[in-house]
Order: C-alpha cells, then structure tokens, then sequence
C-alpha cells in the first residue's frame, strides 16, 4: 500500500507507450488509497506526471541511452536523458563501485 521510488528509470521498447501502470482500484473498493511517490524518475509513458503529491521532478519520454539493452547492459552513454537528473540520496557509488557525484544521475549506474 505504500512505495517510494528515487532516481529510478521505468523505460522499455518504442512499442510501449506506457511502462508503469498503477492500480488504485482499492480506492473504490473502499480500501486505502495507496501511498506513493516518484522522487526524481524518468517514465516512458503518455500519462500525466505533472502531479508534485506524487511525482517530484521527473521527466518523460527521453531517451535513457542504455549501452546495449540486447546484452542486458543498463549502463547509460552519454547522450543519456538520465545524466545529472537524480537526487543525493547518500548513496556514494553505483552498483559497480563507481562514484556518484552532487548530482548523480538516475539508474543504478554513474556515467
């Protein structure tokens, strides 16, 4: 029921238009609503992230520029929409020891 996602990339093939669905349903189920929050994410998607409750600074529909998706490489190149669009989460290096810098970029890697 509750779920925050920080520096994250939700991007997958030009064949999809929308890579994150949220099911909300148990609002009118007479359920809690879910508590979530999107902290500085790129979305491919065409739904409306300009909601601040939910959605801080993200960005949609660039292009993340992962290495070789093919080879499952999720490491960003350098004309990646990702660079220096993330938050300091205290987070010192990226999942291959990497370091990150004041502004890091989005993704589990650092350019």
């Amino acid at each position: 029921t509750q779920a925050n996602f920080t520096n994250c990339i939700f991007y997958g093939p030009p064949q999809n238009d929308n890579e994150l669905f949220l099911d909300t349903l148990d609002r009118s189920l007479g359920g809690s609503a879910p508590i979530f929050r999107f902290d500085h994410c790129l979305f491919r998607t065409d739904e409306d992230i300009s909601n601040t409750n939910y959605y801080v600074n993200c960005k949609r529909n660039l292009d993340p520029a992962f290495l070789d998706v093919t080879r499952w490489n999720f490491a960003i190149g350098g004309a990646s929409g990702a660079i220096n669009s993330g938050t300091n989460t205290g987070t010192l290096d990226d999942i291959e020891g990497n370091p990150r810098d004041l502004n890091p970029d989005l993704g589990c890697y650092e350019f």
